[in-house]
């Protein structure tokens, strides 16, 4: 599986998890592994500071920490998520 889609699945998981919609949507749940090994996610959001190797991902990064943010109850909880 490639670093792009490990990445996208892990946040389609997130975003079941973060919906409290009540439905568990086990399948995608299924698909998460987890951001161990994809170090980018961890870049800066600043295009100049990314590898050529992990740029297709950048987009999907970027929507990741939306999420985070779009969820989070306010800074100081938003920056700890990204540090963990």
């Amino acid at each position: 599986m490639s670093n792009l889609q490990r990445l996208r699945d892990n946040i389609a998981a997130l975003k079941v998890v973060l919906s409290n919609d009540g439905k568990c949507g086990i399948e995608t749940l299924n698909n998460y592994s987890g951001f161990g090994g994809l170090g980018f996610i961890l870049n800066p959001l600043d295009k100049s500071k990314w590898t050529k190797t992990d740029m297709p991902c950048f987009d999907d990064t970027v929507k990741l920490y939306e999420l985070l943010r779009e969820h989070s109850k306010d800074e100081q909880e938003y920056k700890a998520w990204v540090q963990s």
